[in-house]
């Protein structure tokens, strides 16, 4: 689509809504115009009233709509699928500042430690995706950390997007959506807060300042507000040579010229400077249980070549392996490390309340992105164009059948002989429609260098020491133009650009104030195209220039279906079945995008999900909880073209109690378990971690080495890890998750907080070989709360232990990450 039709298209798109509105309502006063949360249907959904005397500020009550799901607004007991609400409260309090940290407020989720930096979390045992205001953002595997810096609240949305909503990329597991701070209506007023941490046991600590400016008001009463939030950070972490730096600033600015029409802007540039942290290397279940790290050099393997490809660890000279002790801040991290990402992101959200039952809501979004790393243990990233433009027309409107009145007996006047007769307005059966049309453009080039991306040969009880193998050898790929040095292999080069054209329908229909049946539809023409970009010469100058491959062209029409049942027995009872049955396009790992060498097939992954449920509202709405169970089939395609499937199922619980401002508290427990299906191989880097020790080494759990052994025995091998039969296991996640967090606060402002987060064991290989018991990590804090300030002293895990994040699967039988010991941090706020 080329700029010139964009421009006609959104020059047209403002004006049926600046002439609807201004035509058709412009004399509505503000008493007749739904609320700015009201449903998008014309003011059919009722808000849920909470009691208790609790500031909007402190409470975690998901009472608050959210469009995020069906595509119109709803109260999450009445959305028939699994959806959990994070509050501004709760993402202060726990100081959230990544996806990670969502695991503690949200069954179903758990998020390893995808190399350090994880920029998605992992739903229902599958990849998730990253959603702001209900448009989604471009994915990303670990390059870019998301900001919550312009976040007001979080909604978890487990499963697939509807058919307003649309399809994902890679992230079929379900969605986060960012609700952005609005603006200030009603006068100025804003926050400063400051943390300054970390204190940690063993002499470890680390300087972390962060501060942010949170203000706004309103620029002309009723009709224009602003709201800036600046955060900054120029921080160290506890791991050595890992950063953790940001300057992020966001811009919210909402216009009502009149009650019926509405304008939402947001901006939000921000930059970030941070490490891969691969953890420990030389993984062993001995390291694991003890503590017991094997050091020594390698005895390289050169498969035919000049320089060593991998290797094993070899006994000392009397024939023993030599252990030590690592603190857990000894990752394998280089002191030349450097990653660097930044955003700008910018969208707009306008709506039109043409009559009372219907309404036009358009959304836009753009986003650029570029990012880079250069890790020295062996890999190299270059991501110089990485763009979103997605827009979306929405048409709601609420259909009336077999609407009709009645007359009703009354009984008498007071002088008992003139009857009364009351009129009494049957609804029908009301659809709540919500129809249009999507478009979406990603442009993306990226280039990677993991040549030689071997973990084995450092020894990391000798420091941060990553000269064992020349930059020429680590890093063989080749130079990448514009790029000051970094490199890149032709197979991991790729410029790409995919449009997709949506259309959709769903209705929602009430037969009776009990039953009500959704049903969806929408259909998606993709149109993708890829290459391999032009390539410079090897490091050492030779090789050449190596041309750019012509572009591979394909397209095709995806269909999606959805209907769900929803019996609403009570007004605090409400239970669901629902169906969907979706096609994601499959997008590389780290970035989304297209592979310069893909398949008609990979633009059409098929998902499909079946989902029951129960949630109820109860003590005059000050304990929500709800029971979920789920069964969802991915199919994708492997690196080697072969069609791999995912299935997963799981049972979720959530509960949120709070009857007053004094007490409060949240807890989730889930059961769930993946597996591959057709699947009789998943690559990994080395095809089993006893690879990378000699056959005289012998583990804790009472396996041999392996190194030397065979042609292949040695690590990294890049063989993957083979199965006997076609539906093993998908390892790094635990089947038991549970979680819970109280808070008790005294009326002078004086209270404490505290909770445990549990994991159940953890396969941490695909071989099975290598485990991770069952974990579990205890967080408090002890703050005073006044109405212009606040302090909060944080606990993290405050009983000390020692706890593990299993690596993504690639990666899994060469490191580890060792959690954060028992670390204490201080944040002041003041408001004003």
């Amino acid at each position: 689509m080329k700029p010139g039709f964009l421009g006609v298209l959104s020059i047209a798109i403002w004006a049926v809504l600046l002439f609807s509105a201004n035509n058709r309502l412009i004399a509505q006063d503000a008493t007749s115009a739904p609320s700015r949360s009201a449903s998008a249907g014309g003011g059919n959904l009722k808000e849920i009233v909470v009691t208790g005397g609790i500031p909007p500020e402190d409470s975690i009550l998901p009472v608050a709509p959210t469009d995020a799901v069906l595509g119109t607004s709803a109260n999450i007991l009445d959305i028939p699928r699994g959806v959990s609400r994070i509050t501004q409260s709760q993402l202060q309090a726990r100081q959230v500042e990544d996806v990670v940290a969502l695991t503690q407020f949200s069954s179903g989720v758990f998020t390893g430690s995808n190399f350090g930096a994880p920029s998605t979390p992992v739903i229902r045992g599958l990849p998730a995706e990253m959603y702001q205001n209900g448009q989604r953002l471009s994915y990303t595997f670990d390059s870019f950390i998301p900001s919550f810096n312009g976040v007001e609240s979080v909604d978890v949305v487990k499963g697939p997007g509807g058919p307003v909503i649309g399809p994902s990329n890679l992230g079929v597991g379900g969605y986060v959506n960012f609700v952005t701070k609005a603006p200030y209506f009603d006068r100025w007023h804003g926050a400063f807060t400051f943390t300054l941490g970390n204190l940690v046991e063993g002499g470890s600590s680390y300087l972390r300042p962060e501060w942010q400016l949170d203000f706004g008001g309103p620029l002309i009463k009723d009709k224009l507000a602003i709201r800036v939030s600046y955060l900054g950070r120029e921080a160290d972490t506890y791991y050595q040579n890992v950063k953790d730096q940001t300057q992020d600033l966001f811009v919210a600015l909402s216009f009502i010229p009149t009650p019926a029409l509405t304008f939402d802007y947001t901006a939000q540039f921000n930059e970030e400077r941070f490490n891969e942290n691969e953890g420990f290397n030389r993984v062993s279940q001995q390291l694991i249980d003890n503590n017991t790290y094997v050091t020594g050099p390698i005895t390289p393997f050169f498969f035919g070549t000049t320089f060593p490809v991998g290797g094993f660890i070899s006994p000392s000279a009397d024939g023993t392996f030599h252990l030590v002790k690592l603190h857990n801040y000894q990752t394998l991290t280089s002191p030349q490390d450097s990653d660097y990402g930044k955003r700008f992101l910018t969208q707009l959200i306008s709506k039109a309340q043409v009559s009372q039952d219907f309404q036009i809501v358009w959304r836009t979004l753009f986003e650029d992105t570029q990012t880079r790393k250069n890790e020295a243990y062996g890999y190299r990233e270059y991501n110089p164009i990485d763009n979103i433009f997605d827009t979306r027309l929405e048409l709601h409107w609420d259909l009336h059948l077999l609407e009709s009145t009645s007359m009703v007996n009354g009984g008498f006047a007071k002088d008992g002989k003139t009857p009364l007769s009351t009129t009494v307005e049957n609804p029908g059966i009301v659809n709540h429609l919500v129809a249009g049309v999507s478009y979406r453009h990603e442009e993306n080039r990226a280039y990677q260098d993991f040549t030689n991306e071997t973990f084995v040969p450092y020894d990391l009880s000798q420091g941060p020491n990553f000269t064992v193998l020349p930059t020429n050898v680590i890093f063989g790929g080749r130079l990448i133009p514009g790029s000051g040095g970094y490199t890149a292999t032709p197979s991991a080069s790729v410029e790409s650009r995919l449009n997709d054209f949506g259309i959709f329908a769903e209705d929602s229909i009430d037969f009776t104030k009990w039953l009500t049946v959704y049903l969806g539809g929408r259909f998606d023409y993709i149109s993708a195209k890829s290459h391999q970009p032009q390539l410079g010469t090897f490091l050492d100058g030779t090789g050449g220039t190596l041309d750019a491959t012509p572009y591979r062209s394909r397209n095709t029409l995806n269909p999606s279906y959805f209907g769900s049942i929803v019996l609403k027995p009570t007004s605090w009872l409400t239970a669901y079945v629902t169906y969907n049955k979706t096609n994601s396009v499959q997008g590389r790992t780290n970035f989304g995008s297209i592979p310069n060498d893909f398949k008609t097939a990979q633009l059409a992954n098929a998902v499909e999900l079946y989902e029951g449920g129960l949630k109820a509202s109860l003590l005059k709405n000050t304990l929500f909880a709800s029971i979920t169970g789920y069964y969802e089939t991915y199919y994708q395609y492997d690196r080697n073209n072969n069609r791999l499937g995912t299935q997963t199922r799981g049972l979720e619980l959530d509960a949120t109690y709070q009857p007053n401002r004094n007490f409060s508290a949240n807890a989730n427990f889930t059961w769930s378990h993946s597996n591959y299906t057709n699947a009789f191989n998943v690559f990994t880097e080395t095809s089993d971690y006893l690879n990378a020790f000699a056959p005289s080494f012998v583990d804790s759990n009472g396996r041999a080495g392996k190194g030397g052994t065979s042609f292949l025995a040695f690590s990294p091998n890049f063989q993957g890890v083979s199965f006997k039969n076609s539906s093993p296991d998908v390892t790094g996640l635990p089947d038991i998750v549970f979680n819970a967090f109280a808070t008790y606060q005294l009326d002078c402002g004086l209270g404490v907080s505290v909770g445990p987060q549990v994991t159940g064991p953890i396969y941490a290989n695909p071989n099975k070989t290598l485990k991770i018991p069952a974990q579990f990590t205890w967080n408090g804090a002890v703050f005073f709360k006044q109405k212009n300030y606040e302090v909060w002293l944080n606990f993290f895990n405050f009983t000390d232990e020692r706890n593990f994040s299993p690596s993504y699967v690639v990666v899994q039988n060469d490191t580890i990450l060792p959690n954060e010991p028992f670390h204490v941090n201080l944040t002041i706020k003041l408001k004003f």
